[in-house]
């Protein structure tokens, strides 16, 4: 006996909060999806119904046939959605897969939040093509040169979601946006919405400045370390310290009252009074947050995004070793050995921490926050490398010349370990490189190097290997002495 035909009403419930409705169809021996709209396009549960109701009507009458409804695509398959659409599906099966890491997902959602789907989302993936990529990489374009040109006039345009001010958008972080775009439209492409993938290939990409990425000097190491330590023992920032100067010279030396150098500055009374009580004075803690920062970065060689997801309890200051349980491969979960003299700066670092829970941020924020990334590299590495060069033209030396990143570290911790006679393999496990490919890379350079005998002698006192003369208190390291030499003997 035949099966009496039906039509079931389904709803797919989507992660922008919208309800797509469609119909699944089965009549003899076949079985067919209709779609019906989105809840965004006017589509409600008692339209939908109707929409049932009429087709079974249809179907009893004789009046319907299998394969009469679509738009020629599969029997099963549902009908082609927007970008929005697709973009919202395929973010929210990345937010289900824990193989993908939070940041990353939080990358995700802005790009499409703030660039992608502003731009493509009402279109249909079929409609995306060569030249639509185009035009977004040009409007993308447009907007940097509205932002350079309201700050230049002083009145910097400001994301509506966020009031802070917006900022240009590079190159290669536009090529990152076309990433997530190439990665929706394969979606698009196995469903067989679109035959070809325009966002794949390099003509769809940005041009992107190459920059030759070196290691650190060891004499550069030392200064940006000493930077760091004079940085962090200031109780308030060089800018407020310099404005405190201006204010005492206006009232102890012209003779001006508050009220007067309030309106001279703009700013309130109290402020003149916050500012003429700033004096320079120095934090008693041993190692401050830039300088425990910067050292573990380049003795232990994390990359950025490790180091801040790292806490308390992932430092085994006993053991010596450093626990990373979130890294950006299978092999970057790892257990990296701690160099004794990091081992010193971490010791007197955490010991500041010691009233903070052990599963909060091992290097916290003034604030008490985890840091991350871009704040290692405006609010520590920024100001740290003004701070070294400033240092070395004072002492005739010349300026650090390297293209100077948090992963910049990373390179010099590689270049030294190799260089004081570690082997490639052991370097390899500490770094978590997937591929040896690079760590080779860095050693080739490494035995080209004519001064190689005479770095790994100094390199292994300045990891404290051996002969602990290098450890923080202890008697100068060769390295040390020939770069103080070049300052002129400066006071620690």
């Amino acid at each position: 006996m035949p099966r009496r035909p039906g039509v079931q009403l389904r709803r797919r419930d989507r992660s922008d909060g919208s309800i797509t409705y469609s119909l699944r169809v089965r009549v003899g021996g076949s079985d067919e999806a209709i779609a019906l709209g989105n809840s965004a396009e006017g589509w409600d549960e008692p339209r939908a119904e109707r929409a049932r109701q009429q087709l079974l009507a249809k179907i009893e009458l004789g009046l319907w046939q299998p394969g009469t409804t679509g738009n020629g695509a599969a029997a099963s398959a549902e009908r082609e959605p927007t970008f929005a659409e697709l973009a919202s599906d395929w973010l929210s099966d990345r937010e289900r897969n824990p193989a993908i890491r939070p940041r990353t997902i939080e990358d995700d959602r802005w790009r499409l939040r703030r660039y992608l789907i502003p731009f493509f989302g009402e279109m249909l993936p079929s409609q995306i093509t060569p030249l639509s990529v185009k035009q977004y990489r040009r409007q993308i374009h447009q907007e940097n040169e509205q932002i350079r040109a309201a700050r230049h006039a002083g009145k910097p345009l400001l994301d509506p979601r966020t009031r802070q001010p917006l900022r240009t958008l590079a190159n290669d972080s536009i090529n990152k946006t076309l990433r997530t775009l190439a990665m929706i439209l394969d979606e698009a492409e196995d469903a067989g919405w679109v035959t070809r993938n325009v966002a794949r290939g390099r003509r769809s990409r940005e041009p992107v400045e190459r920059h030759r990425h070196d290691a650190l000097e060891p004499d550069e190491l030392v200064s940006l370390l000493e930077a760091a330590e004079e940085l962090d023992r200031l109780r308030h920032r060089p800018e407020t310290l310099e404005r405190a100067a201006h204010v005492r010279r206006l009232r102890d030396q012209a003779r001006l009252d508050t009220g007067q150098i309030a309106a001279r500055l703009g700013i309130a009374q109290s402020t003149v009074f916050y500012l003429y009580n700033c004096h320079p004075s120095e934090n008693a803690a041993p190692v401050g947050p830039r300088r425990a920062v910067l050292s573990t970065l380049a003795l232990a060689g994390l990359r950025v995004s490790e180091l801040c997801a790292l806490d308390r309890q992932d430092l085994d200051l006993v053991r010596g070793k450093i626990h990373v349980r979130s890294a950006k491969t299978q092999e970057g979960v790892r257990v990296i050995d701690i160099r004794p003299r990091l081992l010193d700066e971490l010791t007197s670092y955490q010991a500041t921490l010691a009233d903070r829970p052990i599963d909060s941020p091992a290097f916290p924020t003034a604030a008490g926050t985890r840091r991350e990334r871009n704040n290692v590299a405006h609010r520590v590495l920024a100001p740290v490398l003004a701070r070294a060069n400033a240092n070395r033209q004072k002492h005739r030396q010349p300026p650090i010349l390297t293209r100077v990143s948090p992963h910049t570290f990373r390179r010099t911790y590689i270049t030294f370990m190799l260089a004081a006679g570690f082997d490639v393999p052991y370097v390899q496990d500490q770094v978590g490189h997937t591929d040896p490919t690079t760590t080779l890379g860095i050693y080739a350079r490494v035995i080209r190097r004519s001064d190689r005998d005479r770095m790994r002698t100094e390199l292994r006192e300045l990891f404290g290997e051996g002969d602990r003369s290098t450890a923080r208190g202890g008697s100068e390291a060769p390295w040390q002495r020939r770069h103080e030499l070049e300052r002129g003997g400066i006071e620690r």
